[in-house]
């Protein structure tokens, strides 16, 4: 699997459970980047003891879309 493939595997856990990182961040990003940062494990899923739920590409553009909402 590609980091990308990442973005598009649904969480088994929380508030988006059953919901795929890319399909938050259109809403939430601030939890995409919660996400990525907290380094977070989804028991549901293996393979996410290895690394991160989310792309680093997905994190970087969420953070970005973050700080465009709250300039501070």
């Amino acid at each position: 699997m590609n980091e990308e493939d990442l973005d598009f595997q649904t969480l088994g856990f929380g508030q988006y459970e059953g919901k795929c990182p890319a399909e938050i961040a259109e809403n939430d990003p601030s939890y995409v980047v919660w996400l990525y940062e907290s380094g977070v494990q989804d028991p549901s899923r293996p393979d996410s003891a290895t690394g991160h739920l989310v792309s680093r590409a997905l994190y970087i553009d969420c953070r970005n879309a973050c700080r465009d909402r709250d300039p501070r």
